[in-house]
Protein backbone atom coordinates (compact mmCIF):
# COMPACT_ATOMS: atom_id res chain seq x y z
CA UNK A 1 0.00 0.00 0.00
CA UNK A 2 2.72 2.35 0.55
CA UNK A 3 4.28 2.68 -2.93
CA UNK A 4 0.70 3.53 -4.21
CA UNK A 5 0.46 6.07 -2.12
CA UNK A 6 3.59 6.96 -2.93
CA UNK A 7 3.09 7.12 -6.84
CA UNK A 8 -0.56 8.43 -6.35
CA UNK A 9 1.07 11.58 -4.41
CA UNK A 10 4.01 11.95 -7.55
CA UNK A 11 1.09 11.59 -10.15
CA UNK A 12 -0.73 14.55 -8.61
CA UNK A 13 2.39 16.39 -7.71
CA UNK A 14 3.26 16.38 -11.40
CA UNK A 15 0.21 15.54 -13.15
CA UNK A 16 -2.09 18.63 -11.90
CA UNK A 17 -0.02 21.03 -12.88
CA UNK A 18 0.17 19.69 -16.42
CA UNK A 19 -3.26 19.01 -17.14
CA UNK A 20 -3.83 22.71 -15.90
CA UNK A 21 -1.09 23.97 -18.43
CA UNK A 22 -2.32 21.83 -21.04
CA UNK A 23 -6.27 20.90 -20.53
CA UNK A 24 -6.04 19.93 -24.36
CA UNK A 25 -4.38 16.65 -23.40
CA UNK A 26 -7.50 15.52 -21.32
CA UNK A 27 -8.93 14.50 -25.34
CA UNK A 28 -6.85 11.49 -24.55
CA UNK A 29 -8.71 10.42 -21.46
CA UNK A 30 -11.18 8.53 -22.60
CA UNK A 31 -8.72 5.88 -24.57
CA UNK A 32 -6.66 5.63 -21.35
CA UNK A 33 -9.75 4.67 -19.17
CA UNK A 34 -10.55 1.72 -21.78
CA UNK A 35 -7.24 0.32 -21.68
CA UNK A 36 -6.77 0.49 -17.91
CA UNK A 37 -9.98 -0.98 -17.48
CA UNK A 38 -8.88 -3.62 -19.67
CA UNK A 39 -5.84 -4.20 -18.38
CA UNK A 40 -7.43 -4.56 -14.69
CA UNK A 41 -9.48 -6.88 -16.40
CA UNK A 42 -7.07 -9.45 -17.19
CA UNK A 43 -5.14 -8.91 -13.99
CA UNK A 44 -8.71 -9.63 -12.32
CA UNK A 45 -8.61 -12.94 -14.91
CA UNK A 46 -4.95 -13.72 -13.95
CA UNK A 47 -4.44 -13.41 -18.00
CA UNK A 48 -2.24 -10.53 -18.20
CA UNK A 49 0.39 -11.92 -20.32
CA UNK A 50 -2.33 -13.10 -23.11
CA UNK A 51 -3.75 -11.24 -26.04
CA UNK A 52 -7.15 -10.74 -26.06
CA UNK A 53 -7.55 -12.02 -29.67
CA UNK A 54 -6.58 -15.54 -28.63
CA UNK A 55 -8.29 -15.50 -25.19
CA UNK A 56 -10.73 -17.80 -26.07
CA UNK A 57 -8.25 -20.54 -27.03
CA UNK A 58 -7.28 -22.84 -24.39
CA UNK A 59 -3.56 -23.69 -24.46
Amino acid sequence: MPPTIVYSAALCVVGLPFVIMRPGALRWAPSFVVLTRLSFLAAWLRRERSLWGNAGRNR
